[in-house]
């Protein structure tokens, strides 16, 4: 039987390539999936903080309408306001932002406690 491969020579060179595009391809995703998480981490901050802006705006802490105080807040925080709702003293506020063509959308509700048990 005729080999058509006489050598080997260069084998190393093309495994050597082979291991580098999978360990640039697993780095890659690693890389993606840490940004969109601290992202994540980002919008939720930002949803915490327009909805205490909101309720503080509702309970009369501060001057100013509560949903725009809100939306205000999370623009400063670099996401977009997607709902706010006030009732009574309670407010819940949803965000949103893009990253990586994947929108990552938060919800978060501030208020006084709904439940005081007495000791």
């Amino acid at each position: 039987m005729i080999s058509l491969i006489r050598s080997d020579e260069g084998s190393a060179s093309v495994a050597g390539i082979g291991v580098g595009s999978i360990i640039v391809f697993v780095a890659g995703a690693i890389i993606s999936t840490h940004s969109l998480f601290l992202t994540h981490r980002e919008v939720t901050a930002a949803a915490d903080s327009a909805a205490l802006a909101a309720a503080d705006a509702a309970a009369g802490y501060v001057a100013g309408v509560p949903c725009d105080l809100a939306a205000h807040i999370a623009e400063r925080n670099r996401a977009t306001i997607d709902n706010c709702t006030v009732e009574g003293l309670e407010a819940l506020v949803s965000v949103s932002r893009q990253a990586m063509g994947i929108t990552i959308r938060v919800s978060a509700r501030a208020g006084p406690p709904t439940h005081i048990q007495a000791k």
